[in-house]
């Protein structure tokens, strides 16, 4: 499921991690969103470091973090470490930043992820404003170029199309 006034989502985990640091067992994790909204022919790139705990989401929010946004992406981090307990692999929490603007450090206020491993399998929470959106990413089928640019695992969701429908008879 996605927003109703977006087209479609692609969301894609990549590992950028050097052979060092995999032989370290360490990772360098990063979620890409794209995002096509209806009536437009772009798309709209952000992107998510998923390598720190949930305390590195507090920098550079200063007094906005005790919005609510903040505080259901703090309650849904505490509520997957709760359900999952020793069965979460893995779990990170950041906030979203335009493709581009990492560097400047410019996020995007209102958008969170939430990215954990369970049962070896990836999950994405997506935090718009005070809605989430879950969707678990697959790493089978993924093409030659998505492996040799260290994706992982890569979701894709789409509206779903409705037809409007006519009868014969109201035509002749």
């Amino acid at each position: 499921m996605i927003p109703a006034t977006w087209h479609s989502l692609k969301i894609d985990l990549f590992d950028n991690a050097t052979d060092k640091e995999l032989m370290l067992n360490k990772s360098r994790l990063k979620l890409s969103f794209a995002i096509k909204k209806h009536n437009e022919q772009d798309y709209r790139y952000f992107r998510a470091m998923m390598n720190s705990p949930i305390r590195n989401l507090k920098r550079g929010i200063g007094a906005d973090w005790d919005h609510e946004h903040y505080s259901q992406v703090r309650q849904r981090y505490e509520e997957i470490i709760s359900d999952l307990g020793n069965d979460c692999e893995y779990i990170a929490a950041s906030k979203c930043f335009q493709k581009g603007y990492a560097q400047k450090k410019h996020s995007v206020d209102g958008m969170s992820a939430i990215l954990f491993r369970f049962d070896n399998a990836w999950y994405v929470d997506l935090h718009l404003k005070l809605d989430t959106y879950i969707y678990k990413l697959t790493g089978a089928n993924l093409s030659k170029k998505q492996r040799q640019g260290n994706v992982i695992a890569t979701a894709f969701e789409k509206q779903k199309t409705v037809y409007s429908r006519t009868r014969v008879d109201d035509l002749l």
